[in-house]
């Protein structure tokens, strides 16, 4: 799989970066380790991405800025924030681009090295470095704050090239494919591209090259460039078992018969390519680190149990060794007190000495003493299976007692380590609930032009009229009074709740199926649906036929309107769809019949029992299920809850069909 973009890459790009002349850096953002997304106002707002040693390019998703700026983003905006963009170039044919910045009187270069181990430097008016973001610690070159910014050497630019200059280059002892690779900057890929279109063997030496076959190079080449012009590029995605292996601006010989998915510009082409791995890495991260939470949880439930177990264990002893002392009280007290009046006058040296004769003389009492503890001033002494430490500072009683003491101490303990276990296995419910429900939300968003009528509720027709209806009162009024042509058709309905309706005709004539469409969407979004009433009847107009002025002596309240002359009416089942246009990159809502023809992916509601709240993350997590390998990401950063929730009709539905 492609790990970063390629010089010609690069060529191609900056066809489509020209767009970019003249626009203002508004805002810059670091996120670690390496990639920078620089806000630029150019008619409208664009993110351009710059991850040096991988790619630059526009892209429209935008991921959420670190919560603090790092200080060579801040750097960055000190110097750039509110500059123009004065040019932007690549460096010969290298793997450099070079961001020209006039800030004022000022100019700055940002300068991106694309190749592996490549660093993002900016520049002064003189050229030297103000701070380079090193991104690899393994790089041979040293790129220090005051020096001036040394550009590599000098490659050879192929879409310049003379026959000459390729006649030396080929003249050498090497494989033609490798000698192409190298010398010309282009990689293994377009090498054996080159090789491939000319008709020669790539593994036969240059020196063995005739004269024709080094004009076919030639002409490949040529071929190759020319086709790298604006207009001209055929941007596309190639896949291997539904695997994304590439991203090239042109048609290539060496992926005939692969699968592709092509594209309007190459910026779109690498921002999916690249965005979507990046997404996926993250996914499988965070995917890692819930599983991780998890096997924490696990641990920390597994040490609690370990800890349950030897507190039970430790308590059930000195519960025993406690009322062991009373049970063998009088056999403990001739050892207390035999042990007392020896230490009134030996040494515990001596008493052990004795201990130790007794024991071999088969004394029953002493031989039940274990051990001795002149430290301690105390003995071991075994009960059964017991051994009790009986201590000469205190009576045999407040021993039993402490030994009692330490017990309800473990039980204390015991009965902790259960509370904490308890909160610890709702935790790990919970984490298990949550992984499994989990709603598929975007860790990258899309920025896309948002159309004057998605404030209220709208839909396209089956035959592409587009229909717009109020939300509340007030927006009713806006409609007919701002929005509402000559031409267009009125659609209401009395029921209370009911939203104003207008199809926007364009001057067209409006076919039966728009007009059952604009009367299903009046009735659906109306009380009737919350109601749990799944027919109703709305009516329709002309323009001209609507008035704010009511009759001498009525009141019109805010949202309703005076209706002269005839009404259409139409008695329509409620309905409503909603899905996924990923084309135009929204979500869509309104009457299953215009909803299917525009949309990628869908689903049918029916009036039920779940809330917004409820079937909106439903709705967002089957989307993003049924959708193709190819189609998730988009669709998971497009059919976000709060995005579904906006086309839901009043009251309580549930899913019918998908």
């Amino acid at each position: 799989m492609k790990e970063a973009m390629s010089n010609i890459d690069i060529r191609a790009l900056l066809f489509e970066l020209a767009e970019l002349k003249g626009g203002k850096i508004e805002k810059i953002y670091h996120n670690p380790p390496d990639e920078i997304r620089i806000r630029i106002y150019s008619g409208e707002k664009k993110d351009l991405i710059v991850q040096p040693g991988r790619r630059i390019h526009l892209t429209s998703y935008p991921r959420s800025s670190p919560r603090f700026p790092s200080s060579f983003a801040m750097l960055l905006r000190k110097y750039l924030s509110g500059g123009r963009i004065e040019e932007i170039k690549q460096f010969d044919f290298d793997r450099i681009v070079e961001i020209s910045v006039l800030r004022g009187e000022e100019r700055y270069n940002l300068i991106a090295e694309i190749m592996t181990k490549g660093n993002l430097v900016l520049t002064d008016p003189d050229g030297k470095i103000i701070m380079p973001l090193r991104i690899s610690e393994t790089s041979k070159r040293v790129l220090k704050p005051g020096e001036m910014y040394e550009y590599p050497p000098s490659k050879i630019d192929p879409s310049r090239m003379s026959f000459d200059d390729l006649m030396e280059i080929l003249s050498g002892e090497e494989e033609v494919v490798r000698t192409l690779a190298r010398n010309l900057s282009i990689g293994g890929l377009y090498a054996e591209e080159i090789c491939l279109r000319a008709g020669v063997n790539k593994k036969k030496k240059c020196s063995e090259l005739t004269g024709e076959e080094v004009h076919r190079i030639y002409s490949a080449v040529r071929e190759i460039f020319d086709s790298i012009q604006p207009g001209r590029m055929t941007p596309h995605i190639v896949y291997v078992d539904e695997k994304m292996i590439d991203c090239v601006p042109i048609d290539l010989k060496v992926y005939d018969g692969l699968k592709r998915r092509n594209f309007e510009n190459f910026n779109s082409a690498l921002d999916e390519f690249f965005s979507r791995e990046a997404v996926e890495k993250l996914e499988e991260w965070e995917k890692e680190e819930e599983s991780k939470k998890i096997k924490k949880l696990l641990f920390r439930l597994g040490k609690q149990k370990q800890a349950l177990q030897s507190y039970e264990e430790k308590e059930k002893i000195y519960k025993s060794k406690g009322e062991a002392i009373y049970l063998h009280y009088r056999f403990l007290e001739s050892i207390y007190n035999a042990l007392k009046k020896a230490r009134e006058s030996r040494s515990w040296q001596e008493i052990e000495k004795i201990i130790e004769n007794e024991r071999k003389k088969g004394n029953r009492i002493l031989k039940a003493i274990i051990s001795v503890n002149p430290e301690k001033n105390s003995v071991d002494v075994k009960l059964d299976d017991l051994a009790v430490t009986l201590s000469l500072d205190r009576t045999l009683h407040q021993i039993a007692e402490e030994y009692f003491d330490l017990s309800k101490k473990f039980r204390e303990k015991k009965e902790g380590v259960k509370r904490a276990m308890r909160i610890t296995e709702q935790e790990i419910e919970k984490a298990r609930k949550e992984e499994s429900e989990k709603v598929p939300s975007p860790k990258i968003r899309i920025r896309r032009k948002v159309e004057w009528f998605e404030r209220f509720r709208w839909f396209v027709s089956s035959e592409g009229f587009l229909v717009i209806g109020g939300r509340n009162a007030g927006m009713n009024e806006e409609l007919v009074s701002k929005y509402m042509e000559k031409n267009d058709l009125f659609f209401h309905t009395q029921y209370p709740g009911g939203p104003v309706v207008i199809v926007k005709t364009e001057g067209r004539e409006v076919g039966d199926k728009t007009i059952f469409e604009a009367g299903q969407f009046a009735v659906s979004y109306s009380s009737l649906w919350k109601e749990g009433v799944y027919e109703g009847e709305c009516y329709y107009v002309n323009p001209s036929q609507v008035s704010k002025s009511p009759k001498s002596g009525e009141y019109l309240p805010r949202g309703s309107f005076y209706i002269r002359g005839k009404r259409n009416y139409l008695s329509v089942p409620v309905g409503v769809s909603v899905g996924v246009e990923l084309d135009k990159q929204r979500v869509i809502g309104g009457p299953p019949s215009a909803v299917r023809v525009h949309a990628d992916y869908y689903v049918d509601l029916t009036i039920g029992s779940r809330s917004h709240n409820e079937l909106s993350k439903m709705i967002s997590r089957m989307l993003y299920e049924m959708a193709r390998e190819e189609d998730r990401l988009a669709v998971k950063a497009i059919c976000t809850p709060d995005e579904v929730s906006r086309f839901l009709p009043p009251g309580k539905s549930d899913v019918v069909k998908q």
